[in-house]
């Protein structure tokens, strides 16, 4: 394998990546989004944090104790993590849940809603630029 063919089959894997990075990306918009507007929020307390991982990657998570509509009480660990410790136990907070699957919920937090599609959204444009580079830095068309 020469190294042109190298550069090329790298640079149409990350053009692979960064294309299923923006579905990806559009997606976790729509779910933020749904969360934010379409589901029943309500307020919560932190009943307990979990810590995951170990060493250095270290991520705290909530899990949090919160009424729904009908009044049926819920608890649930929330899906994202943070480095270092951000909630108490027995804070209150406010969240959105699902009422098809109440234990997915978010947070109404920056870091619960956006985090992930900011993630996806500082990632696509760094495999785009890459598979550009690869496909057209050495001579190469797309």
């Amino acid at each position: 394998m020469t190294v042109l063919s190298r550069d090329r089959f790298a640079g149409c894997s990350s053009m692979l990546l960064a294309l299923v990075c923006v579905v990806r990306l559009f997606q976790e918009i729509r779910d933020s989004m749904h969360f934010r507007n379409a589901c029943p929020a309500t307020a919560g307390v932190v009943v307990e944090m979990v810590t995951r991982g170990g060493g250095k990657t270290l991520s705290h998570h909530p899990v949090v104790r919160y009424e729904l509509a009908g009044g049926r009480e819920v608890t649930a660990e929330d899906r994202v993590g943070s480095w270092r410790r951000v909630f108490e136990v027995g804070q209150r907070v406010r969240l959105y849940y699902d009422p098809a699957l109440p234990t997915d919920f978010r947070m109404d937090t920056f870091g619960d809603l956006w985090m992930e599609p900011l993630g996806f959204l500082l990632l696509c444009p760094v495999l785009l630029l890459s598979a550009l580079f690869l496909l057209k830095g050495r001579g190469s068309t797309l």
